[in-house]
C-alpha cells in the first residue's frame, strides 16, 4: 500500500433470528449496536445468533465482506437431550436417532413448539425446559 491509499474500514453487528417454517427455518436481521442483547426478541422467534460485516473503501472502491465473527445460537427456551435422552423419552423417534448418529450430532435441542435441532458446541439455552423429561414443564434453570 501506497502513501496515497486511503482505507476505512466500517464493522457492523448484527442479530440473525430464526423462526420455524414449513421444511426449514426462516431468518431475519436487525442491525444492533452490540452483542449485549440490547433488543426485543421477535414473537415467534426460536433461537437467533450473532455476526458481523466489513465495509472497506479504499481509494474511492468500495468492498463489502461476508459474514464475520459467526457466533453460536442462542435458545432463550428448550430442552437439549442426547441420545440416550431421545432413546429413553422418545423411544419411536428413530429417524431423529438415525439423523444424529448420520450428522454425529452428541446433542439436540428441541423448542417448546416441539421442532428438533442440532445443539452445538457453541449454543446456548438460556432457560432450559424440561419437554418430556420426567418433569416435564417443571424443572426450569434459567441463566440470566
Amino acid at each position: 500500500m501506497s502513501e496515497k491509499d486511503s482505507v476505512k474500514i466500517t464493522k457492523k453487528t448484527y442479530v440473525e433470528f430464526f423462526y420455524p417454517g414449513a421444511f426449514v427455518s426462516t431468518t431475519g436481521s436487525l442491525e444492533v449496536t452490540d452483542r449485549d442483547g440490547d433488543f426485543d426478541i421477535p414473537k415467534w422467534a426460536y433461537a437467533w445468533r450473532y455476526y458481523d460485516k466489513e465495509k472497506i473503501v479504499r481509494n474511492g472502491k468500495t468492498y463489502k465482506s461476508g459474514r464475520l465473527n459467526i457466533s453460536g445460537l442462542v435458545y432463550p427456551e428448550g430442552e437439549v437431550l442426547s441420545a440416550d435422552d431421545v432413546r429413553q423419552y422418545l423411544p419411536n423417534n428413530h429417524i431423529l436417532l438415525c439423523n444424529m448418529k448420520t450428522n454425529g450430532w452428541r446433542n439436540v435441542i428441541r423448542t417448546p413448539i416441539g421442532q428438533f435441532f442440532p445443539f452445538e458446541a457453541d449454543d446456548t439455552v438460556l432457560c432450559e425446559v424440561r419437554i418430556i423429561g420426567p418433569v416435564a414443564q417443571q424443572d426450569r434453570a434459567c441463566h440470566n
